[in-house]
């Protein structure tokens, strides 16, 4: 059984999206995603530095306190990196979608 597609009175077009704003929505899934990337990894390389750190070996200390600054940095630099990438990249897709709306006709939406 087929199904009928109704367009109603009430589907609005977007024609055109705010490029800042979809900026500004992307840095927050960004952010957030560079958060879970950051706490795994981060937690990951500073257990393997406290590990070296704590062997007793020269060389595992060295080692070990690297893996303890890469920890740091994906704990801090992850959701900083992921905020500007998506920041950039919203911006790169509201510009597409704007393009896009004006050739092909924008996404259409129920409003209430």
């Amino acid at each position: 059984m087929a199904t009928k597609v109704q367009t109603s009175s009430l589907l609005k077009e977007v024609k055109e999206v705010d490029v800042m704003s979809v900026g500004k929505i992307y840095t927050v899934f960004g952010a957030l995603t560079g958060l879970i990337i950051g706490v795994i990894y981060g937690l990951m390389f500073l257990f393997m530095g406290l590990v070296g750190t704590g062997s007793g070996n020269p060389a595992g200390a060295a080692s070990g306190f690297f893996f303890i600054l890469l920890g740091v940095f994906f704990l801090i630099g992850m959701p900083l990196l992921g905020a500007l990438g998506g920041f950039i990249g919203g911006l790169i897709r509201g510009v597409i979608y704007n393009w896009a709306a004006g050739k092909w006709g924008g996404i259409r939406v129920k409003l209430n």
